[in-house]
């Protein structure tokens, strides 16, 4: 065997070689794409179990959610920051679902499960006397800001009976 075909065997196992290091990280990349997305999803159920949980779990903390969705006039000013924060973390988590959604990490699917959820409550008396500030603290993401008037439309025209009406049967 010559030089000549020594460089022609050890060109075309390089190309092997570079083959094989491109379907390696190709499966890198996609596992670590599944990685992050689950990641991600992961993260979304953590922020929206957080106040769910809080309801859940405390009494007062119930309480101040009920009368705050009601727009009841007996909630006390700690109450009332207590419901504006809760509504403020569900908001968070509608938006960042909203923007999972756009990017192709949430299906429409996963994505109807949290509008649905939270649109319930958005009908709601005391909720809809925090739209315009939902709007002037989203307002620089118009997408998002059109979302929420589409969920608020909707709950206007299917003003139907929630879940709390339900629960309380």
């Amino acid at each position: 065997m010559n030089l000549s075909q020594l460089a022609n065997i050890a060109e075309f196992v390089g190309g092997i070689a570079v083959v094989v290091t491109l379907v390696y990280l190709a499966i890198q990349i996609r596992q670590t794409s599944k990685t992050t997305h689950a990641s991600a999803v992961a993260t979304l159920l953590a922020q929206y179990d957080s106040p769910n949980a809080a309801i859940a779990t405390n009494v007062e903390t119930a309480r101040a959610f009920r009368l705050g969705v009601e727009g009841s006039s007996e909630l006390n000013p700690d109450e009332k920051m207590q419901f504006q924060v809760l509504m403020l973390q569900f908001m968070a988590v509608l938006h960042t679902a909203y923007e999972f959604r756009s990017e192709g990490i949430l299906t429409e699917a996963q994505w109807q499960i949290y509008r649905r959820d939270i649109a319930e409550f958005s009908g709601q008396p005391g909720v809809r006397a925090l739209h315009p500030y939902f709007h002037s603290y989203y307002s620089p993401d118009a997408g998002f800001v059109d979302e929420l008037k589409r969920m608020e439309s909707e709950n206007a025209e299917n003003a139907g009976p929630t879940f709390m009406d339900a629960i309380e049967k």
